[in-house]
């Protein structure tokens, strides 16, 4: 559970929407460089700190666009590539298993 969760909740940034909102209850008048201050260890929600989400969700993204295209073209690859027809015909010409004694 926590694979499937772990990421989303990293890229949604749940914990920094409800500092954010902790922030703002606490802190109800504050003036625009004063929201930018680290206040109680809590950052900013547009302040991400070390963490950087543009190169981290470029990445992942990447990597999902790139399995999702190969899940939709995969079975078509495979139906095409891998299950060759073998021409048979009637007039006997063509001597291949079956038609072996």
């Amino acid at each position: 559970m926590k694979s499937i969760l772990g990421l989303g909740v990293e890229l949604v940034r749940t914990l920094s929407i409800v500092q954010s909102g902790v922030r703002y209850l606490l802190f109800p008048n504050s003036t625009l460089p004063g929201k930018r201050l680290v206040r109680l260890g809590m950052r900013a929600i547009d302040d991400p700190g070390w963490f950087p989400f543009h190169k981290i969700l470029a990445q992942d993204m990447l990597v999902v666009v790139i399995s999702v295209v190969f899940a939709v073209v995969a079975p078509v690859v495979h139906q095409l590539y891998v299950y060759e027809s073998v021409p048979r015909s009637s007039d006997g010409l063509c001597l291949d298993s079956s038609s072996r004694r």
